[in-house]
C-alpha cells in the first residue's frame, strides 16, 4: 500500500466547488470525510479511489453512475490491473 501511496504526485486544493461536491456526496450517504476525499479524487482527475472500507465500496457501487471516479478495493483493483 505504501508503494501505491508513494506514487501520488498531485496536490488538490480544496476549493468552494470541491466542498459543494462533498456536500452532494454526503447527501448521497457518504460520511463527511469520505465525501471530501471522494470529491478531491474527482477534482484531481483520479481514475480510481482505493479504499478498504467495504461500506464506501458498496455505496459507491450503488451510486456509480453519479460518481466521477471509480471506487475499488486496492487488492481487487491490483488483480484487475495485472490481468489486463
Amino acid at each position: 500500500m505504501r508503494v501505491l501511496a508513494g506514487a501520488a504526485r498531485r496536490f488538490v486544493p480544496v476549493e468552494k466547488e470541491t466542498v459543494e461536491r462533498a456536500h452532494d456526496l454526503a447527501a448521497m450517504g457518504f460520511h463527511a470525510t469520505d465525501a471530501l476525499h471522494l470529491a478531491c479524487a474527482e477534482e484531481g482527475g483520479a481514475e480510481v479511489f482505493l479504499t478498504t472500507d467495504d461500506r464506501i465500496i458498496q455505496l459507491a457501487s450503488r451510486l456509480s453512475v453519479r460518481l466521477r471516479v471509480g471506487v475499488n478495493n486496492p487488492l481487487t483493483w491490483l488483480n484487475e490491473v495485472i490481468e489486463q
